[in-house]
């Protein structure tokens, strides 16, 4: 979607999980897998997610999470800037990949921090930022 102004989703591929917790106010956050098998918010600088919250889930509800394809973001500290290789912040936010961060997707469509973005997510395969 060339000259694309506003954030967009698009061929998401999303799979479901249970929410570990209260997610309602986290949609479009990075979530990662806790070892009950359940999505939580990301809580690690830079670490590789199971994907991008699209729902809002209370605790126990089903939490609809996209792996693949443009989802809209919360952007992090420093905003998103389109072309820029993206990592998630320790809130869930995400922000510009530094050294060692794992990288899950590129900007598409560029945020200031705490507005939504687009990134392109490239989970399958995230290498980590040299």
């Amino acid at each position: 979607m060339a000259g694309q102004t506003g954030a967009y989703e698009a061929r998401l591929e999303c799979e479901s999980y249970e929410a570990n917790a209260d997610l309602s106010a986290k949609q479009f956050y990075g979530v990662q897998l806790h070892t009950n098998g359940k999505a939580k918010l990301c809580a690690t600088n830079g670490a590789q997610i199971l994907g991008v919250l699209q729902n809002k889930p209370k605790a126990n509800e089903a939490a609809t999470v996209a792996q693949g394809g443009v989802s809209k973001v919360i952007a992090g500290v420093g905003g998103l800037t389109v072309g820029c290789e993206v990592a998630v912040e320790n809130d869930g936010t995400f922000i510009i990949a530094a050294s060692g961060d794992a990288i899950i997707g590129q900007c598409v469509v560029a945020a200031a921090a705490g507005a939504l973005a687009s990134i392109e997510l490239g989970l399958l395969s995230a290498p980590t930022k040299a």
